[in-house]
């Protein structure tokens, strides 16, 4: 179990050393997590709205009570994600893969 805790952190630590900083037009930072692998993250409750993880890998990713509302999720991977309660609102799902997700 710990290992596997451990295994993640670097998982995220290393998806998240990839992403860039975008600012909007008011100059409000947005996550970009373009082609991030985030297989199997835990990301319950992330405040990812308005994020680009165009094509990113978010198989079996827990995203439960996340906020993507409004995010770019074109070609993502979300195959058997838990989705439960997260507001995709406003998100860009073109050509998203959801398989499985719940």
């Amino acid at each position: 179990m710990a290992q596997e805790l451990v295994t993640e952190a670097h998982a995220l630590r290393g998806a998240f050393n990839q992403a860039r900083q975008v600012c909007d037009a008011e100059g409000v930072v947005i996550a970009d997590l373009r082609d991030a692998d985030l297989t199997g993250a835990a990301l319950s409750g992330a405040a990812l709205s308005d994020a680009d993880l165009s094509r990113a890998e978010l198989v079996g990713a827990t995203l439960c009570d996340a906020d993507l509302s409004g995010a770019k999720l074109s070609g993502a991977k979300l195959s058997g994600a838990k989705l439960s309660c997260a507001d995709l609102s406003k998100a860009m799902l073109y050509r998203a893969s959801l398989s499985g997700a719940y």
